[in-house]
């Protein structure tokens, strides 16, 4: 038993770089480093999304009041970027659909009439 104590472990550890092995794990390594760039791309791009779906926001509520002053431009910046008030902004959103359905709906009217009229005078 004694000597069982004093035998000495020796581990010998030897490192072999071999390609033949290595090369699962360097195309392990590049595809988890190709997602990590796409991911990053893709928040990136979701964001500069919703900078232009704002700024197209903004373009359409200014196309509603049919004029904007420098004081308007300001508080459209204030609410859509400073401090961006998601409820107001949500209310914006539904005030200029509102207006565009409004006009869409005037628009085929006139149109409906304006084609009635002309049914009318090539009937007489």
């Amino acid at each position: 038993m004694q000597r069982l104590q004093n035998l000495k472990v020796q581990n010998n550890h030897t490192h072999i770089i071999d390609f033949k092995t290595s090369r699962p794990f360097l195309w392990q390594a590049s595809m988890i480093g190709m997602i990590m760039l796409l991911l990053v791309s893709n928040a990136y791009q979701f964001k500069r999304n919703m900078v232009l779906s704002d700024n197209d926001l903004k373009y359409r509520f200014i196309r509603m009041h049919g004029r904007a002053s420098g004081a308007d431009l300001d508080t459209l910046e204030v609410i859509f970027t400073h401090n961006k008030d998601k409820k107001l902004i949500g209310n914006i959103r539904n005030v200029v659909e509102d207006f565009e359905y409004r006009t869409r709906v005037r628009a085929e009217k006139l149109e409906r009439a304006r084609l009635l009229q002309q049914e009318a005078e090539a009937l007489r």
